[in-house]
């Protein structure tokens, strides 16, 4: 007898090994590899990282220690997981949103190779670009200002 393959058999062929392909990529990055704990550490011991980031732990928790203690902890490690998957997952513009990233066409050399955290890191990079750039502005007009100062 003879196989009837038909079009949809080989759409579906198809989809099934694009499907593995996002999968099998989506698996080479991950935020736990991206941010570990040797890689963290250096930047740690920059006091005003350090300032900034304990400003963000809870009430009574704001110390150095608590800080090291939290980067190296095991929930640490979970909550980058559970990210790097909802990050590649269908709900990308979700997480996007809730870190209050806008989608830009920039992005889409990532998500079109199926790397939701490229794009990600890329979003964060941009943002840190920008508000450094905001800062220097702003250093710069304090400055002017304060050149003002003295001549009044």
């Amino acid at each position: 007898g003879s196989s009837n393959l038909t079009q949809e058999d080989i759409q579906r062929a198809l989809n099934s090994v694009t499907q593995t392909m996002r999968q099998q990529q989506s698996v080479r990055t991950n935020l736990v590899e991206i941010v570990s704990t040797e890689d963290v550490l250096p930047i740690l011991s920059d006091k005003e990282v350090q300032e900034e980031l304990i400003k963000l732990l809870p009430e009574g928790l704001q110390t150095t220690e608590e800080l090291f203690n939290t980067i190296s902890s095991p929930q640490f490690r979970q909550a980058l997981v559970a990210l790097s998957g909802a990050l590649q997952s269908d709900n990308f513009n979700t997480v996007m949103s809730n870190f209050g990233f806008n989608f830009d066409a920039s992005m889409n050399t990532f998500l079109s190779q199926g790397d939701g955290i490229g794009a990600f890191l890329h979003a964060v990079q941009a943002a840190a670009d920008k508000a450094e750039a905001e800062d220097k502005k702003e250093t710069s007009e304090n400055a002017t200002m304060k050149d003002d100062d003295f001549y009044n």
